[in-house]
């Protein structure tokens, strides 16, 4: 994997640095991870008392982009190791061309733009790898994920458990138009 590194700016201004996460960022996640609230945890997990395990730990940090890619955030007003985000895509092997897509951002620094750019970088880093369009499963009560999910023209649809699968073709004007502008 190609380390990267971005630095930005959330909607409120607050400078943050966006990179790739290796196994040498192990601790830091569980660290972030500690930070998410029990609501946070369940929206993303569909429990808000899940841990992370090493299996977790080593799907989060896996070093080759072809097939897995994770990112993290931190508040460059902050420890450089105060996390604030992560994101991770991993390849489908059952779905040729897909890749699964998770987020979470921690509580404090939710609705400030963090999703949508660590979203931005995934997107452009996934079609440089060739993968055409990312998919994923969140729970219905997750409004933030779903507006800007519809907001790039991502498909939605409920499945038999209740939840909803997200596909998003990375070939899609909608989404093309929201990455001008970041090279990783």
């Amino acid at each position: 994997m190609t380390p990267f590194k971005v630095n930005t700016t959330l909607n409120d201004g607050t400078p943050v640095l966006i990179r790739s996460l290796g196994p040498q960022d192990k601790e830091d996640i569980l660290t972030g991870f500690e930070r998410l609230s029990p609501h946070s945890r369940y929206l993303r997990y569909s429990s808000g008392g899940v841990k992370l395990t090493p299996v977790d730990l080593d799907a989060m940090t896996c070093g080759d982009e072809t097939k897995c890619l994770s990112i993290g955030a931190a508040d460059l007003n902050r420890s450089e190791h105060y996390g604030i985000g992560l994101a991770r895509y991993m390849i489908c092997e059952d779905e040729p061309g897909f890749a699964e897509i998770a987020m979470v951002v921690i509580d404090e620094y939710q609705r400030r733009g963090l999703g949508s750019l660590m979203l931005d970088i995934m997107i452009t880093i996934a079609k440089k790898n060739g993968i055409q369009a990312f998919c994923g499963y969140l729970l219905p009560e997750n409004r933030v994920m779903i507006h800007l999910l519809r907001r790039v023209n991502a498909e939605l649809r409920y499945t038999d458990d209740g939840m909803i699968r997200m596909e998003m073709s990375l070939s899609n004007p909608l989404v093309s138009k929201r990455v001008n502008g970041f090279q990783v």
